[in-house]
């Protein structure tokens, strides 16, 4: 399982917080399936942090900015996700709008078992 950070050395906290956490998670062989069975481009904005994600294979790249032709985002303040990451008040942070889903959300589910802090 390969994570690519694309240009590291301009990369924004965010997307090297989602690094970190997803080279953690990714050493279980389960999740590793997560990825390999999908294929998805996904925009993550935390705060004014912008990342966006290619699920393939056994790969996943890490850019900074938001890509037009992604298949799905979230959005939400840099607290509401890393609460979502910890499982922390799901449902009051959907309800309350901190977090925001939108595209085809199917394609967030392997994303939010691979976040898990």
């Amino acid at each position: 399982m390969t994570i690519t950070i694309e240009s590291p050395d301009t990369q924004n906290l965010f997307g090297l917080i989602i690094a970190s956490i997803l080279e953690k998670n990714l050493n279980e062989p389960k999740k590793q399936n997560l990825i390999r069975r999908h294929k998805s481009l996904i925009n993550i904005q935390a705060g004014k942090m912008k990342v966006n994600l290619t699920l393939s294979g056994d790969n996943v790249t890490i850019k900074q900015g938001f890509n037009d032709e992604a298949n799905a985002y979230v959005k939400g303040t840099l607290g509401a996700l890393l609460n979502l990451g910890l499982r922390r008040r799901l449902i009051r942070t959907f309800l309350t709008g901190e977090i925001k889903i939108g595209g085809n959300i199917l394609r967030l589910l392997p994303l939010m078992k691979l976040i898990s802090i």
